[in-house]
């Protein structure tokens, strides 16, 4: 059962903007501080299916366009969030590079706070 107090949200919305702010920014230190490093990503989209280490995705952000400075507008929220004690899958609405995607973030308190420890995502684009 999800556990249903708000203890925790806060904290888990601040991960959720250094996301969005480390995509949006093309901001790689920032999200290299919020994901776990062992992270995996796994992902679908009309040209496959996609499945790789952190690395890779910080890779990707570093070598591509930044949407701030092409002057894209911001358009990700935070859809919902669903947490067991000290973990939780946030469910977040994201466009990149004026792509639109549905990432399943999942989530795990350490000891440094809480860390994006998987991620899964859905792109119709």
């Amino acid at each position: 059962m999800a556990d249903s107090t708000n203890v925790e949200g806060p904290a888990i919305e601040a991960l959720v903007q250094d996301y969005f702010l480390g995509m949006y920014e093309g901001d790689v230190e920032r999200l290299r501080r919020i994901f776990n490093p062992q992270c995996w990503l796994f992902g679908e989209n009309r040209r496959g299916s996609h499945e790789f280490p952190l690395s890779g995705f910080l890779d990707q952000i570093a070598s591509g366009p930044v949407p701030k400075t092409e002057d894209e507008p911001f358009d990700m929220h935070l859809v919902s969030v669903d947490r067991s004690g000290p973990v939780a899958i946030a469910k977040v609405a994201v466009r990149y590079q004026n792509r639109h995607f549905t990432d399943y973030l999942t989530l795990q308190k350490t000891a440094a706070g809480w860390r994006i420890v998987n991620k899964a995502f859905f792109s119709p684009d």
